[in-house]
């Protein structure tokens, strides 16, 4: 069962786009990631082909599809205990920067997230499991998925910050990660499914 928003009046439409294996997600806790699913609803009705997908900070893709779920989570679960006598992991707090634009559909607006020792020991640890990293790390809250013009995109962009200033904006000026979501990204945004969790 696909864990989304349940969210009416919102776009639904598929992109083209298909993902053939896992992904690792940072989830935001409460109540942030409620405030970041109404934007991102908000900001996919602009768009007739945007989707809908759970708030999320990438950690790691691919991971393979044929690796055992439960594989994945135990591996996840002693990279957490084993960086916990290093680095406060427990309620990591993640600052976010302003709304800005992307050259990609999965990038097409976004907030950039101001990288931490943390945050940058997770990803190492998961590289060693799952690399190598085929291109430099980009760690960011998407907002807009969409094959916008660039025009388009600066226009929802600035939308997107004029939300956040009108939605209790000091929630996204960071956000509180409290798991890694294992997450099947098969096929379209819309039917993305998380299928193991590992707390922080």
């Amino acid at each position: 069962m696909s864990e989304q928003p349940q969210l009416t009046g919102i776009s639904q439409a598929r992109p083209k786009l298909i993902c053939p294996d896992y992904s690792l997600w940072l989830v935001p806790t409460e109540p942030a990631r409620t405030v970041i699913s109404r934007l991102i609803a908000h900001l996919s009705s602009l768009e007739s082909t945007s989707p809908v997908f759970l708030p999320h900070i990438t950690l790691w893709s691919p991971v393979p599809i044929t690796q055992p779920v439960d594989q994945i989570t135990s591996t996840l679960e002693s990279i957490v205990s084993r960086l916990k006598t290093e680095y406060p992991l427990s309620d990591l707090q993640l600052p976010l920067k302003q709304a800005t634009t992307g050259d990609q559909y999965f990038q097409s607006v976004l907030a950039p997230v101001q990288s931490t020792d943390a945050l940058l020991a997770l990803r190492r640890a998961c590289e060693a499991e799952w690399g190598p990293a085929t291109k430099d790390y980009f760690p960011h809250l998407s907002l807009f998925y969409g094959e916008a013009t660039d025009a388009r995109r600066n226009e929802i962009a600035k939308v997107a910050n004029e939300v956040k200033g009108e939605e209790n904006g000091e929630m996204l000026e960071s956000v509180t990660i409290g798991e890694i979501a294992v997450v099947d990204v098969r096929g379209m945004a819309d039917g993305w499914k998380v299928v193991g969790r590992v707390k922080l």
